[in-house]
């Protein structure tokens, strides 16, 4: 065999002061970005660097099998941290394919280690796009959802108010209120989200991918958007309103299902303090069929009128004129009226312990009633009004016409939205 025609020498390559300080400088170059995004990046990091100098070392005694073995095993390597992240899963792939395709190249390991380090490359580059998409949603979302203040929009109370007669509450109303506080400071689904949306943690948690996002819900745009419609639509129903209750429920039940949709904790959003919150919509009456027992003992009611009584924002009680179901967010532009004689007499019952108060005449043969119910403040109302537990904050007075359920009838629930 001539000179010409001896098999080339395999090129010697050691890992020198040089290459680590290249080697180090690139790490750097990966971490700079990595620990803007969290801690958990940086064990990411960590791994992938191994892998990197599983490579090198490998690549230097012309073995390729356990670069492949490395990069198999290493997207599993943080679960002793409990970390899966799609970062290694894309890096060990990149890096097994490489070190397969290079097979040609173990004369020149630097180039394989290179062609490695690429893979690396392109696997955090993604990560880095990802991270920066759900950040820039998170940040619009939470550009939209703004923490605000509530001063602007809270009722002004009166500079003299009214003089009211100490809170002496019953047993049953304590209990009432107690249950309307625990529903109000529970994690409806729109709270959570928008309590998350503003949590740093968060964000650390959705730039970070893999197993982080599914220890918290993912917050999805969308259902923010589809759940505050919801509410929106469902609220300030024009009377009069066609609907049907059980016949135990009607007509004082009524007023306890009016009152926990004017109080649903849905609609107020994410509440820090009344100088922080977040998709707060007001208090209104949002009414849907679905929120009405469906049943053959039924009873059915029309609300020809249900109007607001105010207690605290005038020096006497008034009613606000609307056709309206109330909504606090159109109180201001509401006009108001004096108190008939039944709401006058009705009220003073409410101020003696009484939470419902219900006169009922038959008219030309059918039942009419006329009711006035409590709106009473829980401990939950003090993050906005500063009034004692248990105050009298207002009042619902109704104008009910109701009758046994045809039989044929369909339980139903009708008025213009």
């Amino acid at each position: 065999m001539s000179e010409m025609e001896a098999p080339a020498k395999p090129t010697t390559w050691r890992l020198t002061i040089g290459g680590l300080l290249v080697f180090t400088a690139f790490a750097a170059f990966l971490a700079v970005p990595i620990t803007k995004l969290g801690q958990i990046y940086v064990v990411v990091l960590i791994v992938s660097s191994l892998l990197l100098l599983v490579a090198a070392i490998s690549f230097r005694y012309g073995r390729t099998f356990p670069v492949v073995l490395a990069s198999v095993l290493t997207p599993f390597a943080p679960l002793l941290v409990f970390l899966l992240s799609p970062v290694l899963f894309l890096q060990g792939f990149l890096t097994g394919l490489t070190s397969v395709l290079t097979i040609g190249w173990r004369p020149y390991p630097a180039r394989r280690l290179a062609a490695c380090g690429l893979a690396m490359l392109l696997a955090y580059s993604y990560g880095f796009f990802v991270a920066w998409k759900e950040g820039s949603a998170i940040s619009a979302m939470r550009e939209k959802y703004a923490l605000v203040s509530l001063v602007d929009r809270l009722p002004n109370l009166s500079t003299e108010p009214m003089e009211l007669p100490p809170i002496q509450l019953t047993q049953q109303q304590a209990a009432d209120l107690a249950m309307d506080d625990k529903i109000a400071g529970g994690n409806t689904r729109r709270k959570s989200s928008l309590q998350r949306l503003h949590s740093d943690r968060y964000l650390a948690f959705t730039r970070a991918q893999g197993f982080g996002v599914t220890r918290l819900n993912y917050i999805d745009p969308a259902r923010i958007e589809t759940q505050t419609d919801e509410l929106l639509q469902t609220a300030g129903r024009k009377t009069p309103i066609d609907l049907f209750l059980t016949k135990a429920d009607a007509p004082q039940g009524l007023h306890r299902r009016m009152l926990r949709s004017f109080l649903d904790p849905e609609r107020l959003g994410y509440v820090e303090n009344k100088l922080a919150t977040s998709g707060f919509l007001g208090h209104a009456i949002g009414l849907d069929s679905d929120d009405f027992t469906r049943g053959q003992d039924l009873k059915y009611l029309r609300i020809d009128r249900l109007e607001l009584v105010g207690l605290l924002m005038h020096d006497k009680p008034v009613a606000y004129i609307s056709t309206r179901l109330p909504d606090m967010e159109e109180l201001r532009s509401v006009p108001t009226r004096d108190l008939d004689e039944f709401e006058s007499a009705a009220l003073e019952k409410l101020y003696g312990q009484e939470d419902v108060v219900v006169d009922e005449q038959l008219v030309d043969g059918k039942m009419h009633a006329r009711m006035l119910g409590a709106v009473r403040a829980g401990k939950s109302c003090a993050a906005c009004h500063e009034v004692p537990h248990g105050t009298l904050f207002g009042a619902f007075s109704y104008d009910l016409a109701y009758n046994d359920a045809p039989g044929s009838g369909e339980p139903t629930m009708s008025g213009e939205p």
